[in-house]
């Protein structure tokens, strides 16, 4: 959760094939809200990110401009966590129809 309070339990029961739990500090300078916390949803794809990118103000605009609407309209906050997992996405050759990726198509998105 992006504030000091604590986690309440869930009302139901919850039933997920996976969980992911994840702690990071919030990227500088930028807003503490839902729409910058993790993970953020990539409809198939989770992504999570540990850390800032450097000098990411620098060249946003040149990379927000390079992804493509379906991906781009998916973003609900503004952190660089969240389009570099867009820029993620975007490379992931099947995605998002595809349910399954094996490790080569991972380390290609990430290398594109």
């Amino acid at each position: 959760s992006c504030t000091e309070e604590p986690l309440k339990p869930p009302g139901e029961r919850l039933r997920s094939r996976a969980l992911f739990a994840h702690v990071r500090a919030a990227s500088p300078g930028l807003a503490l809200n839902e729409q910058n916390s993790h993970p953020f949803a990539f409809q198939t794809l989770t992504w999570l990110h540990n850390g800032a990118i450097w000098g990411f103000e620098a060249f946003r605009d040149e990379l927000v401009a390079s992804l493509p609407e379906r991906v781009l309209r998916l973003v609900a906050g503004t952190t660089d966590s969240e389009l570099a997992g867009a820029v993620f996405a975007s490379h992931l050759a099947g995605w998002p129809t595809r349910r399954a990726y094996d490790l080569l198509s991972l380390r290609a998105a990430m290398l594109a």
